[in-house]
């Protein structure tokens, strides 16, 4: 059964359409990319199947699902043990935030001396001016 959730707790997959999921490319093995399940494929080996099911993600922003270009070649599906984590939070933007830091390295040395220089500012400001004149 395509497209409904598929439980957890008894041996079957915990994800559902709609869950943000965080899995690697072929292009890119070191950093994970999060998209959205838009369908699930309950996998069926002949006894009933196994509870567990084939992925298909995709960018909220693209066009095509993930199984064009990002899965290995011949793939259409992620398998569960492709998923490294589920998304339980939302931050919006922050993904593009990586995309730039880690396409440009000058920017992470940018904000490290930002955040250092806001960083001992204000640590300093949070200590009492020395008095001009002694106390009578």
């Amino acid at each position: 059964h395509d497209d409904h959730d598929h439980g957890g707790g008894d041996g079957r997959s915990y994800y559902k359409v709609g869950d943000m999921v965080a899995f690697n490319t072929q292009h890119n093995k070191d950093t994970p990319v999060v998209h959205r399940i838009i369908k699930l494929h309950e996998r069926s080996d002949g006894s009933g199947g196994d509870g567990r099911v084939d992925i298909l993600t995709k960018g909220d922003d693209n066009a095509v699902d993930d199984s064009f270009g990002l899965y290995p070649p011949g793939r259409h599906y992620l398998s569960e043990d492709d998923v490294k984590g589920k998304v339980w939070g939302h931050l919006p933007y922050l993904g593009i935030i990586f995309i730039i830091v880690h396409d440009y390295p000058r920017i992470k040395i940018l904000l490290f001396v930002m955040h250092t220089l806001l960083y001992t500012r204000r640590s300093t400001s949070n200590k009492k001016p020395p008095p001009l004149l002694p106390p009578p």
